[in-house]
């Protein structure tokens, strides 16, 4: 099983490497090979490439499964939320090996808006964090970074669970991102409205404003505040994570299809709607206040 040292040993390798030098178009090529691709995609030279260096070194290691594999970072938060090593707060002291995810939109903590940097923290000396990331700076160069701990940039961690590691921190982790997701102990109540949406988002690593954006009224009873109905709707976010979650189309709009889907898995009746004291809601509120995914 890979430590946190063979991680930093193997990022450390590639310190230097530039955007379109030969460098980087193997940590390109090496993502791409590796299958399967996120959402089928396969990564341009010209794209960021932060995230695509995280996964390229866990790809090189063998060791993928501590965090699967990602391009996109709002994306891969919410693949370290579902495999419980997501750690929902930037204030924290980290520890070498963490993946630390910054937003860079937000200069204050809490800091819960959409992910946009990654990279890898080397060490921590007092209040000073040591990174090294990808596609860092103009041109995009594998380098380190410092930052103070706490910084209001940075959005949160993950804690891959590498050999080595002691039950009590993994413990830790979990208990760090059920707390964070379910920190307003929602009352169980049937109704979905901004603290569920809320809660939610932050399990499934989605932006944190207690809106579910651009949805078609399907006129469920179910649904109180925070909803966005629109007659064009294009989705929402949070929708998409749900319905990959599920494994049906991820358009982002809650339909009865969706509701469907969710109702099954839920194991509640399957009627296609969301209605007053729903059921369905009742299970997810559970979830969420256990620091669970639902789906």
């Amino acid at each position: 099983m890979t430590s946190s040292s063979q991680v930093l040993s193997e990022a450390r390798k590639y310190i230097g490497i530039r955007a379109g030098s030969a460098g980087h178009h193997n940590i390109v090529d090496t993502y791409n090979a590796h299958k399967p691709l996120a959402l089928g995609y396969k990564v341009r030279y010209t794209d960021n490439w932060c995230d695509t260096f995280v996964s390229f070194v866990m790809i090189k290691l063998g060791a993928t499964a501590l965090t699967n594999t990602e391009c996109g970072v709002q994306r891969h938060v919410a693949l370290f939320s579902k495999l419980g090593i997501w750690i929902e707060d930037g204030t924290i002291t980290p520890k070498p090996g963490d993946i630390i995810v910054y937003n860079w939109d937000d200069t204050s903590q809490p800091n819960d808006g959409f992910a946009d940097h990654i990279g890898f923290v080397e060490s921590v000396s007092g209040r000073t964090i040591t990174t090294i990331e990808g596609n860092k700076g103009v041109p995009g160069t594998v380098a380190r970074r410092q930052i103070s701990v706490g910084n209001g940039v940075i959005r949160g961690y993950a804690r891959p669970r590498y050999a080595g590691s002691s039950a009590s921190a993994s413990s830790v982790v979990e208990s760090a991102g059920a707390i964070s997701a379910s920190a307003a102990k929602l009352t169980v109540d049937g109704y979905w409205g901004p603290q569920l949406t809320r809660a939610l988002q932050r399990l499934y690593g989605t932006t944190v404003d207690g809106i579910v954006s651009s949805q078609y009224n399907w006129h469920n009873a179910g649904l109180t505040g925070g909803w966005e109905f629109v007659g064009k709707p294009v989705g929402s976010l949070l929708i998409a994570a749900i319905q990959r979650a599920l494994g049906v189309k991820a358009d982002g709009i809650l339909g009865p299809d969706t509701i469907k889907a969710m109702q099954r898995k839920a194991g509640t009746p399957v009627d296609g709607k969301i209605s007053a004291q729903s059921l369905l809601v009742m299970y997810m509120q559970r979830c969420v206040n256990a620091g669970t995914l639902p789906f």
